[in-house]
Formats: C-alpha cells, sequence, structure tokens
C-alpha cells in the first residue's frame, strides 16, 4: 500500500495524517553555528514576507495546528478518531462513512496553509 492511499473497510473510509515536531532550540555547538548560517537567509525570508504579507501564515504553535486539522477534517464529514505518537511524529486518524458522496472541496486561502505539507491523497 502506498503511503496516504485511501483504504476502504467495512463501511467507512480512512486517512492517517502524519505530523511531525520538532524542537528549534539548538542542540549543540553545530546547531549554534547553523543558526548563525542562517542570519542570511533569514534577511532574505523577511524580504519575502513583506512582499507577501497578505498571505496567511502557518502557526508555529503545535496544539493550533492540530486544532485547525481536526476542523477541516470534520467539516467535511470526517471523524477523528485515533491519535498515537511514535518518536517526533504524532499520527491522526480519521474516518467517514464511505456512503458519503466523494466530492471536490474547495478550501479556503488559511485552511490551504494548513494543508500544504498533506499529500493530495490525504485530503479530506
Amino acid at each position: 500500500m502506498e503511503h496516504g492511499e485511501l483504504i476502504s473497510e467495512g463501511n467507512f473510509d480512512y486517512r492517517v495524517i502524519a505530523m511531525y515536531f520538532f524542537d528549534e532550540t539548538p542542540a549543540s555547538t553545530a546547531g549554534a553555528q547553523m543558526l548563525e548560517s542562517s542570519e542570511e537567509l533569514k534577511k532574505s525570508l523577511g524580504s519575502l514576507e513583506k512582499q507577501f504579507s497578505d498571505l496567511p501564515k502557518p502557526s508555529s504553535n503545535p496544539a493550533l495546528q492540530i486544532q485547525r486539522l481536526l476542523t477541516i477534517y470534520g467539516k467535511r464529514g470526517w471523524s477523528h478518531y485515533l491519535t498515537h505518537q511514535c518518536g517526533r511524529y504524532w499520527y491522526l486518524h480519521f474516518r467517514r462513512d464511505s456512503n458519503l458522496a466523494s466530492r471536490p472541496e474547495n478550501f479556503d486561502s488559511e485552511e490551504l496553509v494548513v494543508l500544504q505539507n498533506i499529500s493530495l491523497e490525504q485530503y479530506p
């Protein structure tokens, strides 16, 4: 089975979404050196942020990211039924009645920011 494939079991379709959270504090001097060398990148990013200031920005708050993801899937008939952690990955399991018509969804710009790193096969 390919990663993110739609699975049918009984009367349900399933989706599993993996979320990865990382600690942004440097763990070593190598991490500190990488932060120093990234100053130029930060300046470039600042310029890009000004250029695209009207676009929604992703949250660095993991709880808020999960909350937004649960809301997006819930609005489209997906029920969250399990969460588990393996290392730094959190897996969110959703299911939906397979009798619900599968239809293309329109996502607003804030929803697209949340969904940007998810395979199209995993979209609600």
